[in-house]
């Protein structure tokens, strides 16, 4: 973790594997494509989808909720 002097804020990092570094996939997108597989009436899938997808229906689920994804906060927040 790294301090963040600004604010005091703990910083914390994912350090990717030789193997994603290579690949260019990490975990997140190893899991999005797992959860993508589940019935899209699951709610679980819907519902990490919302949390944590990078990808257009990820995007198209918040968009119906009237959600917006914060990349510096990584958190979902009404659109106002």
């Amino acid at each position: 973790m790294f301090l963040n002097k600004t604010n005091n804020m703990k910083t914390k990092k994912i350090k990717l594997t030789g193997a994603e570094i290579n690949s260019g996939v990490t975990r997140q997108d190893w899991a999005e494509t797992l959860i993508e597989q589940l019935p899209k009436e699951h709610g679980g899938r819907n519902s990490w989808l919302l949390n944590f997808g990078k990808r257009e229906e990820a995007n198209e689920l918040r968009e119906a909720k009237g959600l917006k994804f914060k990349k510096k906060t990584q958190a979902c927040e009404t659109m106002s």
